[in-house]
């Protein structure tokens, strides 16, 4: 490929952002497949379900069996809204955490901070800690700033 011009680069990159919804695709297969795993693998924690919303937003429903550590079963709720220009991630009433869907000269992307996400990579950050911390159900319902971490 030739040296492009930047009103060149920029137009590639507008076209390549068009097929922002094959990469909302591709992370809902992560999505599934992560919870697909997490039910074989994992069951006797929990249990993960997606339920599309609607094109656009999914829901994932994590139900926690009780344990000695837990001794009560709990739910966590990750909501997961696609829009064409960011993924919005919000687990349970925790304060929204936003991806940016980006594209360069070649494709379309997920970029959060200054780090690029593969879809598996996005399923990990919204999942992980709905399948592997269950709600402490004496927690107060707005955690303090700052208490959902992800790295």
């Amino acid at each position: 490929m030739t040296d492009l011009n930047w009103v060149e680069r920029k137009f590639v990159r507008e076209q390549n952002l068009t097929k922002a919804d094959d990469l909302w695709q591709a992370v809902l297969t992560a999505i599934e497949g992560a919870c697909k795993s997490f039910n074989t693998y994992y069951s006797a924690i929990g249990n993960a379900k997606v339920s599309p919303q609607n094109g656009h937003s999914i829901l994932v429903e994590v139900a926690h069996r009780a344990t000695q550590t837990a001794p009560m079963d709990t739910r966590r709720r990750v909501r997961i809204l696609f829009d064409e220009r960011t993924l919005t991630v919000t687990l349970d009433e925790h304060s929204a955490r936003t991806v940016q869907v980006e594209a360069d000269q070649e494709r379309c992307f997920l970029k959060y901070g200054k780090g690029e996400l593969t879809p598996d990579k996005f399923s990990e950050f919204a999942l992980g800690d709905a399948f592997f911390t269950p709600r402490n159900p004496h927690a107060p319902s707005s955690p303090a700033p700052g208490s959902w971490n992800w790295e």
